[in-house]
């Protein structure tokens, strides 16, 4: 009875185990993979992203991509980065789009969520602007989407991206996520005014490339997107590769 005991328990912890190593969210990315692609290789325009990039999002919009290295893709002669959950406050987003912006004709940031990295909100208190964080999955923990939370997120992305307008002015930012989460009619967002699509688009008048430049509210979140995460559509991705064209040569 001793030794079945025993056993028992020995099952039961190491099915716990294995229960926790398969909870366990592994980095998507990792500081030290990111790199660009190789001069001869590149194309005039770089373009860094969140998750809508990713393999599994472009092959089922049925896009067309050359893989250019770990987490870079070419995709309609241009060289994309997708690097999931990425904080605009984390050091990584500032030094690759410093290395970008010295190589390329043209940078673009998709910008992600303002809440990706929220499980970090309480070291946004000093006047630090980006922060080396461990490596993570860094998506949004839900249960501190609260107001007060949301305010700090929002102003430190804020002020993450006057930072990058003032020492980048030829970068241009696409607000896909705010759009997405503050455009939707008759939906009230959790995003703090100051945060939302219209007040950022205005904020950042001179570097923003505007979505509804080719479409209207309604038609931008029905028919560019395939969730509601914003991952685009091929409708999606056709409206995001126009609004950068509009500023090539």
């Amino acid at each position: 009875m001793k030794c079945s005991g025993q056993r028992a328990l020995l099952i039961a912890l190491s099915l716990h185990v294995a229960h926790f190593c398969f909870s366990v969210q592994s980095p998507p990315w990792r500081p030290e993979e990111l790199s660009l692609p190789a001069a001869k290789k590149r194309s005039p325009v770089f373009l860094l992203g969140p998750s809508h990039f990713l393999d599994r999002h472009l092959e089922e919009a049925k896009m067309e991509s050359e893989v250019l290295g770990p987490h870079l893709r070419k995709l309609r002669g241009m060289d994309s980065m997708a690097l999931e959950a990425l904080p605009v406050f984390h050091s990584s987003t500032l030094r690759v789009l410093e290395e970008a912006y010295g190589c390329y004709s043209r940078t673009v940031l998709m910008v992600p969520n303002w809440y990706f990295g929220n499980r970090y909100v309480d070291s946004l208190v000093s006047d630090q602007l980006f922060h080396d964080l461990p490596p993570d999955a860094y998506n949004v923990v839900r249960e501190r989407v609260k107001p007060m939370e949301n305010e700090i997120m929002v102003r430190q992305g804020l002020s993450c991206l006057q930072h990058l307008a003032s020492r980048f002015p030829d970068m241009k930012f696409i607000f896909w996520c705010m759009a997405r989460r503050t455009l939707i009619p008759n939906h009230t967002s959790t995003v703090p005014l100051e945060g939302q699509y219209l007040q950022v688009s205005s904020r950042f008048r001179n570097n923003t490339l505007d979505v509804l430049q080719y479409s209207d509210r309604d038609t931008f979140t029905r028919h560019h997107m395939k969730d509601n995460n914003g991952h685009p559509k091929r409708q999606g991705y056709d409206l995001i590769f126009r609004l950068i064209e509009s500023i090539l040569p």
